[in-house]
């Protein structure tokens, strides 16, 4: 009898990279790593790409809110909330959060951070219509607040409200540091660099060093890196009020 050997071709495999790159299976991976999504209402529209999320509470309740989350973003152990009437959030293209807590609250309320921005646990709400806006590059460091309302009304004798909400723009690559508030009014200009545990509430330069309560602006015509610039001759750190911990700043 003629011994008959088969010979089975194997069958390609396919890389743990390209697997992720499938949208069905970036949403799986990132349930599986914790993640949880609670929706209510109706009209919502979410868009989340190819964000990677860990650990990340999201909860939509209301009408028309919108949550977009950009290419190659990054969520780690962030609660995200959006509650209202067309709320929006949007979290650029390649931003980075971790321990994070994002709040859109009341009709019409608008909170964007722009690309490739990093924070960390940091706290920023957008309420009572207003709009939050926060440009690309930037960097904010923990336990900062950023803030556009006071959450609760303040009225005169008159019954005259005091404490009406205003809109917060934040430039592009502005460096917000450890503790730092940024409350309603703001407008920080383009490269600023904001020291620890200051106050904002007014117009701040750009490429200027602002610190203090209320911050004012100092130095002007700085610039400012994400490297620690390890290979420089030493140099005096610039102090921010008299904070340089290591690891303050993500």
């Amino acid at each position: 009898m003629a011994l008959r050997l088969s010979v089975r071709t194997p069958t390609p495999r396919m890389s743990f990279t390209t697997l992720r790159s499938s949208p069905s299976v970036a949403a799986l991976f990132s349930w599986l790593h914790g993640t949880r999504f609670t929706r209510r209402g109706r009209g919502h529209v979410v868009q989340r790409h190819n964000a990677i999320l860990r650990g990340t509470r999201i909860e939509i309740l209301g009408t028309g809110c919108r949550l977009i989350i950009g290419p190659g973003a990054r969520l780690w152990s962030c609660s995200i909330t959006l509650t209202g009437e067309d709320a929006e959030l949007i979290i650029g293209a390649g931003c980075r959060l971790r321990h994070v807590r994002l709040s859109v609250e009341d009709r019409g309320s608008h909170l964007s951070l722009g690309a490739k921005t990093s924070v960390t646990g940091a706290t920023l709400v957008s309420q009572e219509g207003r709009r939050l806006q926060v440009g690309e590059d930037c960097m904010i460091a923990q336990h900062a607040e950023v803030r556009n309302s006071d959450s609760h009304a303040i009225y005169d004798e008159h019954n005259v409200r005091i404490n009406p909400p205003r809109d917060i723009v934040v430039g592009n690559h502005v460096w917000i540091g450890l503790g730092a508030c940024i409350f309603k009014g703001a407008r920080i200009g383009d490269g600023a660099i904001i020291g620890a545990r200051a106050l904002v509430t007014c117009e701040i330069p750009p490429a200027s060093l602002a610190c203090g309560v209320p911050a004012t602006s100092g130095r002007t015509g700085l610039h400012w890196d994400r490297s620690r610039a390890a290979n420089d001759p030493p140099h005096d750190a610039v102090s921010f009020a008299g904070s340089t911990t290591p690891g303050s700043i993500p």
